[in-house]
């Protein structure tokens, strides 16, 4: 559970990120472009938080 909380956070906080950083750049990402970059980022980050966590990978 934990795991998930932790990956679920460091996603919202990497779409923040992103979002605020696109704009202070003046690049026009949409919200559709940055939600669905933020969910793709947390499957990723998530994915290999398990295969750490599990499989003792590194």
């Amino acid at each position: 559970m934990y795991t998930f909380i932790s990956s679920l956070v460091t996603a919202i906080a990497f779409g923040f990120f992103m979002f605020f950083f696109n704009s202070f750049k003046g690049e026009n990402w949409s919200i559709k472009r940055t939600i669905l970059s933020t969910i793709i980022f947390f499957i990723i980050y998530y994915s290999g938080s398990l295969l750490v966590k599990y499989m003792g990978i590194l």
